[in-house]
């Protein structure tokens, strides 16, 4: 039985876009249980820019609708230098997804035009915090530095989600 628009559950994606995060993805953007209210990147898999990158392209490859507001995040650990996972998900992160061109060599997996990507991901996970309480999940899928740095910010704010 799919459960009723009270019973669905506001969720924030906290990710670094990668081939694991994709079937994620695809998991909770097609789930009657959850409303996915945002997104944020951060560097983990892949740089943050490639992560957002490929997070837009997966919301569009997903026909996500509504399309949730994406937002950019930390480009670097808090206390150390960023090591990628480029040595198992490819340069891209999703496996060479966007070297795949079209018989005419148009990418079959272009950049999309959307709406621009926020910025400061930190700032927003603490928005939603404070607008859902206790509510929310926050559903981390890589590296915590966003969470970290929301949680330095407001830890008051940031102890009343739900779930982590």
């Amino acid at each position: 039985m799919a459960p009723s628009a009270p019973d669905v559950r506001p969720i924030v994606i906290d990710t670094d876009p990668g081939v694991d995060d994709a079937l994620a993805l695809m998991l909770a953007l097609r789930s009657p249980e959850v409303r996915v209210d945002l997104m944020t990147t951060v560097a983990g898999n892949v740089p943050v820019d490639q992560g957002t990158d490929n997070a837009c392209r997966l919301l569009t490859l997903l026909n996500a609708d509504p399309w949730p507001p994406l937002v950019r995040g930390a480009a670097h650990p808090l206390n150390q230098s960023l090591e990628t996972a480029t040595h198992i998900h490819g340069d891209d992160g999703l496996g060479g997804l966007t070297r795949l061109v079209q018989p005419d060599g148009t990418p079959m997996f272009p950049l999309p035009d959307h709406p621009p990507v926020g910025q400061g991901a930190a700032q927003h996970l603490i928005e939603r915090a404070e607008a859902e309480g206790p509510a929310l999940t926050i559903v981390a899928l890589g590296p915590l530095t966003n969470i970290a740095q929301a949680l330095r910010q407001a830890p008051d704010t940031m102890r009343r989600v739900g779930h982590l």
